[in-house]
């Protein structure tokens, strides 16, 4: 078939060719003189082309033209065609002005048919492969491509079909943040330009044909949520009920920087001393926070930081940071170097900063440590039992807790370690004086401290959880002298008392994670709520964090190993993820567990106990009661655990003595000593 010459107008009537990949990635126009002549005979492609040239990305693809095969003559727009494996790619003519287009198929090399490069003492050298004969030419009919549709398959997009946005998130491993509408706009329009070929993204504004005001509204949660629901398909009201939550994303306003930066403001002392009772006015001195701003005096007690053998604390380089979080850097180092908590170093260790916002407002600034734990030897000394604790509390009928301000910082490190304690900033090199956040032989220095502050008061009328003091007594008036013995002690050991934190003869606290009343102890509200709210997981990792939250409170839980059976069976790494109708049950019926949880007594050595046990095929159980003044049994703890493989193979009945083995080990400390009784324990 005669072709035209390529000047001629009938040239003009070539179909254009849709590519399922950019074209700045497949076309390579070289000479100045055939893009003018291209760009005249095709306007559609006129922009596009200019930048394909212009392009400095496809100029070195040219100059490294591997991977590439040449379809060129001297009478044709000399261009360079990607060669996909597994496809064949065509160039094309118009013959005459008909609708019939002549093709010639190019059919791709083999990889073994590469031109490999060569680097070879520093020349670049090419290995020439022989030639492929020709290809006969083909004479077929191009269809014309269709535009793509704007609205997909709606299952096949994962995303929609989240739950939540949040969810979605987790899905990818993406991290939500909050973004103002300008960085949105900049974002989108960053990303049009840069994939303006590809058709294969869409948004909600695309698929359901919302305008961008309707669009908006639904991401901020505003407008008639009724409406907003009838306009999307149902599949998208999870989406919708998530935006119309308090708790989605939103701009970031002029209070939340205020609050970051700010922080808490101080009391005045005539305010702290208004909000002291009456019988403590003269202890006012305890309580004054800008008595914790004094570097404290050398002690037996300093931190001290041991190295392993031949180990020395890593170097890590500076992280950058915000301005906003540059400012509240700043304005740290100022306040700590007026304070002498710290001073400028020329240690040859470094650890970055970590900051971390408060609830109350402000930041929260420390070390990462991380590095250093690594290298240091570890001090074993014991933090309170909680169990213990909750013990000491039976005859309890009134509470005061008291919160030590900046506790860790009324430690100093001990002379010549305090170099292992640099940290890096964009403002130099520092290293602390007192002993900061992140160390991990800081809990057991402090604890040290407190228990050699408070000893002769411990689970007498007093208990220490590091900064955490509870005052407890069975008698209001002798309680106020308990108070006031506790609070004399902490300041003659240099320890300030934060009055926002503290709670004077209550009922009722909030202490270790618990709720402790005088009528018993029942889980965290806040706790339970997260726990309840929990969205399903979605790996090994978030069922892990699921799990370990919910063992905290397994005291409150019957058959608790029971029900978490089927998912402590997902975390078994000969078993893959695959989440079914029994793991969702477990998942449901461990969360109304945590909503109909009771509360449960204060353990009593001078009342009766109950000890009842029970054996399944694969866990014990078993719940410690008492006996109360009104004569009701009310459950002090339950236990439960999960049988091993062997234990599994026992009889019924040994597995139910082996529950009543296992019950008596657990509540051993409670068992031994209590008042005597005719009536079986079982």
């Amino acid at each position: 078939m005669q072709c035209c010459p390529r000047d001629t107008p009938h040239a003009v009537r070539a179909p254009t060719i849709h590519s399922p990949r950019p074209a700045a990635d497949l076309l390579v126009v070289r000479e100045q003189s055939q893009i003018e002549r291209v760009l005249d005979a095709l306007p559609p492609v006129k922009e596009f082309l200019e930048e394909a040239y212009r392009s400095p990305y496809v100029e070195d693809w040219f100059e490294e033209d591997e991977g590439y095969e040449s379809v060129t003559s001297k009478d044709e727009l000399d261009i360079e065609t990607t060669l996909t494996p597994g496809m064949n790619h065509y160039r094309t003519r118009t013959c005459n002005g008909g609708p019939c287009t002549q093709a010639q198929m190019i059919g791709n090399l083999p990889n073994t048919h590469a031109v490999p490069v060569e680097k070879m003492a520093g020349q670049r050298r090419q290995r020439i492969n022989p030639k492929r004969g020709h290809l006969p030419p083909l004479s077929v009919p191009i269809p014309e491509v269709q535009p793509p549709l704007l609205s997909p398959n709606m299952e096949d997009i994962r995303w929609l079909q989240a739950s939540s946005f949040v969810s979605f998130c987790r899905q990818d491993n993406v991290r939500a943040m909050r973004i103002t509408w300008d960085e949105l706009d900049q974002a989108a329009e960053r990303r049009t330009t840069n994939s303006r070929e590809s058709l294969n993204t869409t948004t909600l504004l695309q698929t359901v044909h919302l305008n961008e005001e309707e669009y908006r509204d639904i991401l901020l949660g505003e407008g008639d949520l009724a409406k907003t629901l009838s306009q999307l398909p149902p599949h998208l009201h999870d989406f919708v009920y998530d935006c119309y939550k308090p708790a989605h994303l939103r701009k970031i306003s002029e209070a939340d920087v205020s609050k970051f930066l700010t922080g808490k403001p101080e009391l005045s002392d005539a305010e702290i001393r208004q909000k002291l009772p009456l019988w403590l006015q003269d202890k006012l001195p305890a309580f004054l926070p800008r008595h914790a701003d004094t570097l404290p005096p050398r002690r037996a007690w300093d931190h001290k930081i041991e190295l392993m053998p031949g180990k020395e604390p890593p170097y890590f380089k500076n992280r950058p940071l915000s301005p906003l979080e540059l400012e509240v850097v700043r304005k740290w180092i100022d306040d700590n170097l007026s304070k002498g908590f710290i001073r400028e170093s020329r240690s040859r260790s470094a650890a970055p900063l970590l900051l971390a916002a408060k609830p109350g407002g402000g930041v929260r600034i420390c070390q990462d440590y991380r590095g250093l734990n690594n290298v240091t030897i570890k001090n074993r000394y014991p933090l309170p039992i909680v169990r213990e604790t909750l013990d000491a509390l039976c005859n309890a009928t009134v509470y005061t807790k008291l919160d030590i301000i900046a506790a860790f910082n009324k430690l100093r490190i001990a002379e010549g370690d305090e170099w292992k304690t640099a940290f890096i900033t964009r403002f130099g090199l520092f290293e602390s004086l007192v002993m900061p956040f992140g160390l991990c032989n800081a809990p057991a220095s402090f604890q040290h401290y407190i228990n050699h502050t408070l000893f002769n008061e411990l689970d007498k009328y007093c208990t220490a959880y590091l900064d955490d003091v509870l005052v407890y007594s069975a008698d209001k008036s002798e309680h106020r002298e308990h108070v006031r013995t506790i609070v004399q002690k902490l300041a003659d050991a240099g320890l300030q008392i934060d009055i926002n934190k503290c709670e004077f003869e209550t009922v009722s606290t909030r202490y270790l994670g618990l709720i402790i009343t005088t009528n018993g102890i029942q889980m965290d509200p806040e706790k339970v709520t997260a726990i309840t709210s929990w969205e399903q997981p979605l790996s090994v990792k978030d069922l892990q964090r699921f799990l370990g939250f919910a063992n905290f409170y397994r005291r409150f839980i019957k058959d608790f190993s029971k029900i978490c059976r089927p998912l402590n069976d997902l975390l078994r790494k000969d078993i893959g993820w695959i989440w079914d109708a029994s793991h969702r049950d477990a998942f449901a019926t461990l969360k109304d567990a945590f909503i109909t949880a009771p509360v449960l007594a204060y353990f009593d050595h001078n009342k009766r106990t109950v000890l009842e046990m029970d054996a399944s095929d694969w866990a014990s159980g078993g719940v410690l009661s008492q006996y109360d003044s009104d004569g009701l049994l009310r459950p002090v703890a339950y236990f439960s655990a999960k049988h091993s493989a062997a234990e599994c193979n026992y009889e019924i009945y040994d597995k139910e003595l082996l529950a009543i083995i296992k019950s008596m080990e657990e509540w051993r400390p409670e068992l031994q000593g209590s008042k005597p009784t005719t009536s079986p324990l079982v």
